[in-house]
């Protein structure tokens, strides 16, 4: 499992043995991995039923297919994945449209920097020998990546509003099987 999600056996062992807590990034990591939800884990509920980051149970065929997506380099981002990047792109819209707009773009430009130091990413969907906000400097790169993210969010919004596996998802979990954090609050007075 170390190798799988890029830690030590021992680490891995010390969190098995409950020496160490499981944290966020490594639940992420082995959700990543596996295709078991991330939440599930961090929950530490050994009796509630195995879940699988689509929020559906989670089986030996789904580990497999997520493993072999995984070795062929065919990990593409799930559902849920792809609506929050277009959340997340209208939440840049609106912060870079305030008075300090200019900054907050460039904060967010050098925090993606770091994210692709980091986790790496997929060029595939953005095909860059590197991800640095000095590329954008030449406008003809900069004006192909937001093509690139144009066509992507033109394409890729029809796609997953015309998913039924989203739409029968969403409609279809019982408020209960959900994560707390996603299931709808009382209002409380």
């Amino acid at each position: 499992m170390g190798a799988l999600v890029g830690y030590s056996m021992r680490a891995i062992q010390s969190v098995e043995n409950r020496k160490l807590t499981l944290s966020e990034p490594l639940a992420r990591r082995i959700s990543a991995a596996t295709g078991i939800d991330w939440e599930w884990l961090l929950e530490n509920d050994l009796k509630a039923p195995l879940k699988a980051d689509n929020y559906r149970p989670f089986t030996k065929k789904y580990y497999h297919q997520r493993r072999s997506e995984r070795e062929h380099g065919l990990i593409t981002p799930t559902y849920w994945r792809e609506l929050r990047a277009m959340a997340f792109y209208s939440w840049m819209r609106a912060i870079f449209a305030t008075q300090d707009g200019g900054v907050a773009l460039l904060e967010t430009g050098k925090f993606l920097e770091r994210l692709a130091r980091r986790y790496g990413y997929n060029r595939s969907i953005l095909p860059a020998s590197r991800l640095e906000i000095a590329m954008l400097l030449d406008f003809r790169v900069l004006r192909q990546h937001a093509d690139l993210g144009a066509r992507f969010i033109t394409e890729k919004y029809k796609d997953v509003l015309e998913s039924e596996g989203v739409w029968r998802l969403v409609f279809s979990i019982p408020q209960t099987d959900l994560p707390p954090h996603l299931r709808k609050r009382k209002n409380v007075r």
